[in-house]
C-alpha cells in the first residue's frame, strides 16, 4: 500500500496525488489517501480531490487512522526542532538531506522543500508519502494518464454553458487572480507575493502581441474586487459566482492561454489544458525568492511586484 498524507488545498492535493500515482505506476500498489492531518490541523480546508478522482479504483480514502508520528510536523517536539534548525539554513539543509535518505531506505518519503527531490523506491511492502511535491518532474511522464483520471465529477451548471462555449471557441485567456488568504493571512502573505495589477495587464498585453481577437476570462476568489480594480483593453468576462472547484477547473482548463497567479491551483488548471497556447507566470513565485521547481519549461515569465494594500 502507498500511504499518502493529504495536505493543503486542491492544488497541493493534486501534486501529492499525481506523485503517488507515479509511485503506483512503478510498484503496482494501491493508494490510501489519508486526510487525518487535513481534518485535524486545517478544518477550513476542503478535501477537494473528492470532486475529481472518485472513479479511481486503485485509490482509497482514510479519514481516521493516523500516519506514523514522525510524519507529523505539527507535534510540539518536531515544531521546536524545526524552529531551531530554521535559524541555521546550512545545518538545516544537511540534516534534512540526511533524514530524507535515512527514511527513504525504509520506504518513507518525507520532504518539505520546494525543490525536486529525487528518490529511489527500492522494494518495500508499504510506502509513505508526506510533503507537497510541487514539481512536474515527479510525474511528467504519466501526464496523459493523469488527464484521464483527474476528471471533475460534477457537471457544469446551465448558467455556465454560454461561458464554456465562448471559452472553447475563442482565443480565450484564463486570468487567474489569487487573493483571499494571500491578502488576509500574514503568515501566508509572508511566503507568497500578491501579484500586482500591472502584472496581469502586462501579461495579457504580452499575449496580444502574438494573438488577435483575444477574450479575457477572469477567475478569482474575489471576483468583485477584480471587476472594480483591473481593466483590460479587450473583451473581458468573469466567472459566475458560486462555482464549485470542479466547475472552476473545467472552465479554466478549457481556455487556450493562461495568465497565472503564483498558486498551485493556477498551475494545475494550465497543466490540465490540452489546447497548447501561451502561458505567462510570475517570475518570483515566493516572496523571499526561495529556490523552487514548480516552474514549467514552456512558460513565459514576467516580473511582478507585491501589491501594496
Amino acid at each position: 500500500m502507498i500511504y499518502v498524507e493529504i495536505r493543503g488545498n486542491l492544488g497541493n492535493q493534486l501534486f501529492i496525488y499525481a506523485t503517488a500515482k507515479k509511485i503506483q505506476k512503478l510498484t503496482g500498489q494501491k493508494i490510501q489517501l489519508n486526510t487525518t492531518t487535513l481534518n485535524k490541523y486545517f478544518p477550513n480546508y476542503k478535501f477537494g480531490l473528492s470532486e475529481f478522482i472518485m472513479e479511481d479504483p486503485d485509490c482509497f480514502i482514510e479519514s481516521y487512522k493516523k500516519l506514523p508520528w514522525f510524519t507529523n510536523e505539527y507535534l510540539l517536539p518536531i515544531k521546536i526542532f524545526k524552529k531551531i534548525l530554521n535559524k541555521t539554513p546550512k545545518i538545516n539543509k544537511i540534516l534534512s538531506d540526511f533524514f530524507f535518505k535515512a527514511f527513504e531506505k525504509k520506504g518513507y518519503f518525507i520532504w518539505r522543500g520546494e525543490t525536486f527531490k529525487k528518490f529511489s523506491l527500492g522494494n518495500h511492502k508499504n510506502y509513505y508519502l508526506s510533503g507537497f511535491w510541487q514539481s512536474e518532474e515527479y510525474f511528467y511522464d504519466i501526464r496523459d494518464e493523469l488527464l484521464e483520471i483527474i476528471t471533475p465529477i460534477n457537471s457544469i451548471r446551465e448558467c455556465n454553458f454560454e461561458l464554456l462555449n465562448l471559452i472553447r471557441n475563442s482565443e480565450s485567456i484564463c486570468v487567474s487572480i489569487r487573493r483571499g488568504d494571500y491578502v488576509d493571512n500574514p503568515k501566508i502573505s509572508a511566503i507568497y507575493n500578491v501579484c500586482d495589477i500591472n502584472y496581469f495587464i502586462e501579461s495579457v498585453n504580452e499575449i496580444k502581441k502574438n494573438v488577435v481577437n483575444v477574450k479575457v476570462i477572469c477567475f478569482s476568489d474575489d471576483v468583485e474586487w477584480v471587476k472594480k480594480n483591473i481593466k483590460f483593453d479587450c473583451e473581458t468576462h468573469y466567472e459566475t459566482y458560486g462555482n464549485s472547484l470542479s466547475e472552476k477547473v473545467q472552465l479554466m482548463s478549457s481556455c487556450k492561454h493562461f495568465v497565472l497567479s503564483n498558486s498551485s491551483f493556477s498551475w494545475w488548471t494550465e497543466f490540465l489544458s490540452i489546447r497548447g497556447g501561451i502561458t505567462i507566470a510570475p517570475k518570483n513565485w515566493y516572496a523571499d525568492e526561495r529556490e523552487a521547481d514548480i516552474y514549467r519549461k514552456n512558460w513565459i515569465y514576467l516580473e511582478d511586484k507585491t501589491e501594496e494594500e
